[in-house]
């Protein structure tokens, strides 16, 4: 079993790394602070899939040419680049190299039906799909990472990163609409706010390993992704199919995010006396029935128009099954109200439509300016220009701890 640091202790870890001072830096971004972890451990592992494993260093060399040659065919500011890729290293090389050409990724999910994908592509009008043959198409640019490789070896491996400003466009997610999918846009702003409060709350470093268990395409990919390799930790990916519980325990798996449906058989699961997990993180009503539980369970809330996470909460061993579930407390900048049908606060204890403020709020839904006026408008409870708010279509009630309940949909 690999480790995933050339440091043995926490006390080793080279002085004048820090994520956190990094994130502060009006100039940083994530492929910024990812550059910066692999100059202090080029040999640590930044992501491994079964025998398979990228080091910090290597997954620099082949972003940094693969980004030269996507500079080649035109990709600069914010123009849009379609990954589709089978293996996971492949995509986090491709995704990083989309943001250091200056680009904007959208990932399709090999498995979708090639009609899905080119309306996709067609959609965010991505002049550029890396793939392999195998997912040839129509785009103006395909880049072949067989057939180009030889190209793309011929590029430098240095790469001077652009100054990449937090408002630019990161990545296009595709999410489910309600008669087709809905690109929604996210900024390098809106990462590098999730991973950095992510490190912050719950200690993320060089020696954590995380995991990686949602589709590569999918939004909850971004919470298992980013945020570990801002921090110089390794991301391990879990192969479909094999135990979750195994899969955690025995590649030492430090912090976590699961979706309720596969977060809830681990919560009333027996676990063994000892265990690396000492976090992990889930979504919508997870009520965990096994009170001796070695980690620490955290509740989230939030949608892919958010960034997937806006607030959070520890879900306590002891609850009320019968009571709808508690939101916790706002992630770093975010700001959460609750407002009446003329967009008001309510009193405490009223009910209202949840809004959602703050850094983690999306550029907005692609292509879609009906959406956008009706779900995302100013903000008239923020001294900042230009703040706005989500609607997030949900209702809620204010508690008197300051927790938010959730009462359903509007």
């Amino acid at each position: 079993m690999a480790t995933n640091a050339v440091w043995q202790t926490p006390s080793q870890q080279p002085a004048g790394f820090s994520p956190t001072r990094r994130a502060c830096n009006r100039r940083a971004c994530i492929p910024q602070l990812i550059a910066e972890a692999a100059g202090f451990w080029p040999d640590a592992v930044a992501i491994s899939a079964g025998s398979e494993r990228l080091t910090y260093s290597e997954m620099e060399i082949r972003s940094n040419q693969l980004a030269g040659y996507l500079r080649s065919l035109g990709v600069t500011r914010e123009v849009p680049v379609a990954v589709c890729l089978e293996k996971p290293l492949d995509y986090l090389v491709a995704a990083l190299a989309v943001w250091k050409a200056g680009g904007a990724y959208i990932p399709l999910d090999p498995e979708w039906p090639a009609d899905l994908r080119e309306w996709i592509i067609g959609d965010a009008r991505a002049r550029v799909l890396v793939a392999r043959g195998a997912f040839a198409s129509r785009s103006r640019f395909l880049v072949d990472l067989d057939l180009d490789a030889v190209m793309i070896s011929r590029e430098d491996q240095s790469f001077q990163l652009p100054i990449i400003k937090r408002e630019r466009l990161a990545c296009v997610l595709y999410d489910s609409g309600p008669a087709q999918p809905l690109g929604i846009e996210l900024t390098h702003g809106n990462l590098l706010n999730l991973a950095f409060w992510h490190r912050k709350t719950f200690g993320v470093t060089w020696a954590d390993r995380a995991s990686h268990v949602a589709n590569f395409a999918t939004p909850e990919s971004l919470l298992e992704l980013w945020p570990a390799l801002a921090a110089g930790a390794e991301v391990v990916v879990h192969a479909a199919g094999a135990p979750l519980l195994d899969f955690l325990v025995e590649h030492r798996i430090t912090t976590a995010f699961l979706p309720s449906t596969l977060a809830e058989p681990l919560l009333s699961a027996e676990w063994p006396a000892r265990t690396e997990l000492r976090v992990l993180l889930t979504g919508g009503n997870s009520r965990p029935s096994n009170s001796s539980l070695p980690f620490r369970v955290v509740n989230t809330y939030g949608s892919p128009m958010c960034t997937m996470i806006a607030a959070y909460g520890d879900i306590p061993a002891s609850h009320d099954s019968a009571e709808p579930p508690v939101m916790g407390a706002p992630i770093a900048n975010v700001q959460i109200h609750i407002l009446d049908s003329n967009r008001d606060p309510v009193w405490p204890g009223d009910a209202g439509e949840i809004y959602i403020g703050g850094s983690c709020v999306a550029r907005g839904y692609l292509n879609r300016p009906d959406l956008n006026r009706d779900r995302i408008i100013p903000d008239p409870f923020s001294p900042v220009q230009d703040a706005r708010l989500y609607r997030t279509g949900e209702f809620g009630r204010l508690l008197p701890d300051g927790r938010i309940r959730l009462l359903g949909r509007v």
